[in-house]
């Protein structure tokens, strides 16, 4: 169940990133960092978080500069 809420979650917040907005893009980086709703992928999370810093979000160039490993 709660598999399918993370999917569902990874489904509503994809659409706001294809429409390039900064937060959607650094919640998809999250879930790519965690591995909830989508396979952990390091390198896609930082995508993300890249986007999200060139829309002017804060916390995706935070968390773009940081290493390539587990974000907490």
């Amino acid at each position: 169940m709660l598999y399918l809420q993370m999917k569902a979650t990874l489904i509503f917040i994809k659409k706001p990133a294809k429409k390039e907005i900064a937060m959607g893009c650094f919640n998809l980086g999250v879930l790519h960092i965690e591995g909830q709703g989508a396979k952990q992928d390091f390198k896609k999370a930082k995508e993300f978080f890249g986007k999200s810093c060139d829309l002017k979000e804060q916390a995706g160039c935070d968390r773009y500069k940081m290493p390539n490993k587990k974000r907490h």
